[in-house]
């Protein structure tokens, strides 16, 4: 391995997840829960802002809907599902 390959740092998946939380919406990231939102809706723009700054950074990320259903849904961050 040569020195700009060890110097080469890849950087993890950042993931944002839109969950329903002690009876609120709220955004998991790194394994802490945000603040409530008023809705669902509100929670998604919140996360897909967050993601957009990350990815605006160089970071790699993934905005995720956990609906109580069960059923995952990726987001995407131009605000298409």
């Amino acid at each position: 391995m040569d020195d700009a390959s060890q110097s080469e740092e890849v950087l993890p998946l950042l993931t944002y997840e839109v969950v329903r939380h002690r009876g609120h919406w709220r955004v998991l990231h790194i394994g802490k829960h945000s603040a409530p939102h008023l809705d669902q809706e509100a929670a998604k723009a919140a996360a897909m802002e967050s993601a957009r700054q990350a990815k605006a950074s160089g970071r790699e990320v993934a905005v995720r809907l956990l609906r109580t259903d069960g059923e995952v849904i990726e987001l995407d961050l131009d605000g298409s599902d």
